[in-house]
């Protein structure tokens, strides 16, 4: 039986997040004269993803490291501006279920998202249904941020849940790597990085089009 569901936070319970992301990382590089071929800085993206603004622009920069301090700059003058919060939303009818599984399980954030703007969306949003939430923040030293099961043995420690009473939600390639790692079950939504066909190539068994089909996997 499962008792602790843990979510990551974008392209999960909110949508819209990622696309900023990838503008914010784009207009940082393009503020400090750096150009990379869109697959290339896609990649490099998504390879980092969930360790911080800070530690993905080191990669994206890796061959111009005197730039990252102007690029960090950058890129967070672009995250904590109107434009990148105006692209968030909520999924559809999220609160509805949050707030149902609330009242039978244990709900809790493990996400690369920065604190302080998760906890403005949940507020925002009114879903204050997580018992606990975690972010790369949390995650002292480099080897303990995603795709690191760190945080999933955190929140399963803390909450005195087994492997096998637990899943780890989430939209993205890391996600995946680190719910296998921790040894819990991963569930993918459609609402992020991952398509269907790229979720199926990870193994991933449990494939929903967003968390409002989570309770028919519970089941």
């Amino acid at each position: 039986m499962i008792k602790l569901i843990i979510f990551d936070f974008d392209g999960v319970i909110i949508t819209g997040s990622n696309d900023g992301y990838f503008t914010c990382y784009h207009k940082a590089l393009e503020d400090v004269d750096v150009y990379l071929e869109p697959t290339e800085e896609r990649k490099r993206i998504l390879d980092w993803w969930g360790k911080g603004h800070k530690k993905q622009l080191e990669l994206l920069l890796q061959e111009h490291p005197d730039k990252l301090l102007e690029a960090i700059v950058a890129y967070e003058k672009c995250y904590f501006s109107p434009f990148f919060h105006e692209k968030i939303k909520l999924v559809k009818d999220a609160d509805i279920v949050l707030k149902r599984l609330s009242e039978t399980k244990t709900l809790a954030i493990a996400s690369g998202m920065v604190r302080n703007t998760m906890d403005e969306l949940i507020k925002k949003y009114n879903i204050p249904y997580f018992k606990r939430i975690l972010t790369f923040e949390d995650a002292k030293k480099e080897e303990h941020k995603k795709p690191s099961p760190y945080m999933l043995f955190q929140l399963m420690e803390e909450f005195n849940v087994a492997k096998n009473e637990t899943v780890y939600i989430g939209d993205a390639k890391n996600d995946v790597i680190m719910a296998k790692a921790a040894g819990i079950i991963p569930i993918v939504v459609l609402t992020g990085h991952l398509m269907k066909n790229e979720a199926e190539k990870l193994g991933v068994k449990h494939i929903i089009p967003d968390i409002t089909h989570l309770e028919e996997i519970l089941a």
